[in-house]
């Protein structure tokens, strides 16, 4: 297997699923994820985070409650941090139209503009069904267009599995095309729970950094976990901070008591560096989950910690490659 190959499958992709209560968005999950169909399914009451392999890709999908409460509280935060939106319509309630109008064109405008967004219009197989033309005629989906995203839209049943493998098969192979970025110029990267305990800090070595720019980069990194009082580790799940500097990026991701933080080229893009910050924590909170450890925990044992430290090495170490004298985090990726 090609190098940049195996960095593809090591990243895991953080996707959203949103719509409005009972538009079928556990449904589309559990087809897509599990291939099957559950009739009576609990109302969501947050978010449920499921984790999937597809194209060759490792997915982390948030499945987002569509009450107004949890589409206030927590859509917009998810929404700008993913790399692809699913947005389900009931298309079998048209007197929710207007909502999902409201709602579709919010969360256009928080997504970037390189997320591949995809429109799900679910509930096919039912008789009060509104076609795919017909819904184009009452929900207007310009604003998707200026903003010039790719996008499809799919009339799905998730009772009967209609069109919801093509879907899929569409929705990964555009975030697999759009992986292939510029590189980012990585210099150093630490993970590290909320309470400050170091899991992985990796540096890489550079002919143009000093090491007392390298322990500049280490007390900044302490400066930004006392800043955070445990008041604020409680609510800032899934936040993004990026810190410029004269001469470097700090960006940081905190998600599920992880905390990633990454160094990068005062001049990289940011929304490139982004991406990278986002792989990190979405793989770092998969492989917590993978071998049970709790980064909310302020008791860890000796062996776990080793564990959790040799994992997030290994994937870290496969991330990094070194190309014409300048360390990049492989996001780039080739067909497979």
């Amino acid at each position: 297997m090609k190098r940049a190959e195996q960095m593809t499958r090591r990243t895991t992709i953080p996707i959203s699923i949103v719509g409005l209560s009972q538009s079928g968005k556990t449904s589309y999950t559990n087809r897509i994820v599990h291939d099957k169909f559950i009739e009576k399914t609990a109302v969501t009451m947050g978010i449920d985070i499921e984790y999937f392999s597809h194209n060759g890709l490792r997915f982390e999908l948030f499945d987002m409650g569509g009450q107004l409460a949890f589409r206030d509280a927590f859509w917009q935060k998810r929404v700008k941090t993913s790399k692809g939106v699913i947005f389900i319509i009931d298309g079998s309630a048209p007197k929710k139209f207007d909502e999902v109008q409201e709602w579709f064109d919010k969360v256009v405008d928080w997504s970037e503009e390189l997320t591949t967004f995809m429109i799900v219009i679910n509930k096919s197989d039912l008789s009060d069904f509104i076609s795919l033309v017909d819904m184009v005629s009452n929900i207007n989906f310009t604003n998707i267009i200026t903003k010039s995203q790719s996008f499809r839209m799919f009339e799905v049943s998730c009772l009967t599995g209609e069109n919801a493998v093509s879907s899929l098969n569409w929705f990964t192979n555009q975030i697999l095309d759009k992986l292939y970025l510029e590189n980012v110029k990585l210099s150093s990267v630490y993970v590290y729970t909320k309470h400050g305990l170091p899991l992985a800090n990796i540096r890489i070595d550079r002919e143009d950094e000093t090491d007392a720019e390298e322990e500049g980069k280490a007390s900044l990194v302490t400066g930004f976990f006392s800043a955070l009082d445990s008041f604020l580790q409680e609510i800032l799940d899934d936040s993004l901070t990026m810190i410029e500097t004269k001469n470097y990026k700090l960006v940081s991701a905190y998600r599920n008591g992880l905390v990633v933080t990454i160094f990068v080229g005062v001049d990289d893009s940011s929304a490139n560096s982004r991406v990278v910050v986002e792989s990190i924590i979405s793989e770092s909170c998969y492989i917590a989950k993978e071998i049970g450890f709790d980064p909310n925990s302020n008791h860890v044992k000796n062996d776990q910690y080793n564990e959790i430290n040799n994992k997030l090495v290994s994937y870290l170490e496969t991330c990094l490659s070194e190309e014409g004298g300048m360390t990049n985090f492989a996001v780039r990726s080739v067909k497979l």
